[in-house]
């Protein structure tokens, strides 16, 4: 049974906002999705971080896959929305608008608990990064693998600088570039050994991409509101026109 006149307009407009919302939605919970992906599999910076038990990667690790699911979950609830809104189906819409106020609370919760530790959370990344470089790197393979693999892309040497090695009894490793000298033309700058600590660039890079997804929790928890909203308003004409006869929109 469908609405008629002005109800059917009514109802209309709200269909075509919520398909909207969650075509915003999915696309956002894909971009989540993908950045998830790049970061944990991203063959230039993290693909070869080593699987070591007791270290703060573990932590990455599943940051990296909670966001995979989270993603791919708030991808699958934009296509609910929309399949409820275009059958206008109460049922779907129900089940819609439950799941999205679950995870909706789960990103608060999340979001606090994030908010509460990052002192704690960032204190304990640069303390492992320093304990590679001057503990772990001459004897663990693995370690060397990663450490390797972030001063080449991140141009970086060492966690505070290339003195790390030598004070911990280690020659400078090829990762961080040729001991040469740039002034008489022997190598270029890229060439030699970089002077920046790996510590202040990995640092960097978190913020610039907390910063990238911090904007994309924002849209996608402002759509979630907007898309409940809608949620319940389409429900609520789906049930009265399912029991009355309202010829406009005025009678909610």
């Amino acid at each position: 049974m469908g609405l008629e006149d002005a109800g059917e307009g009514c109802i209309f407009c709200i269909k075509c906002l919520l398909t909207l919302f969650n075509v915003i939605l999915g696309c956002a919970g894909a971009g989540i999705l993908g950045f998830a992906l790049w970061l944990r599999y991203n063959s230039g910076y993290f693909q070869d971080l080593p699987d070591v038990e007791n270290t703060s990667f573990e932590a990455f690790y599943i940051g990296c896959y909670i966001l995979m699911g989270a993603g791919g979950v708030i991808m699958l609830v934009g296509i609910l929305g929309c399949c409820g809104a275009c059958k206008e189906s109460m049922c779907l819409l129900v089940v819609y608008f439950v799941i999205l106020f679950v995870i909706f609370c789960g990103e608060i919760g999340g979001s606090v608990w994030c908010y509460l530790l990052r002192d704690d959370l960032g204190t304990t990344l640069t303390d492992e990064i320093d304990k590679w470089v001057t503990e772990k790197y001459k004897d663990d393979a693995s370690i060397q693998l990663a450490v390797d693999n972030i001063q080449k892309y991140l141009q970086c040497c060492g966690a505070h600088g290339p003195h790390d090695y030598p004070d911990s009894g280690q020659k400078v490793p090829e990762s961080c570039g040729r001991n040469c000298t740039v002034a008489v033309g022997v190598c270029t700058e890229e060439e030699a050994i970089r002077e920046v600590g790996c510590q202040d660039k990995i640092t960097s890079l978190v913020m610039q991409n907390l910063m990238v997804l911090a904007g994309v929790c924002i849209a996608v928890a402002l759509a979630q509101i907007l898309a409940m909203v809608l949620a319940i308003i389409l429900c609520r004409y789906i049930w009265l026109d399912e029991h009355y006869d309202y010829e406009s929109c005025s009678t909610i």
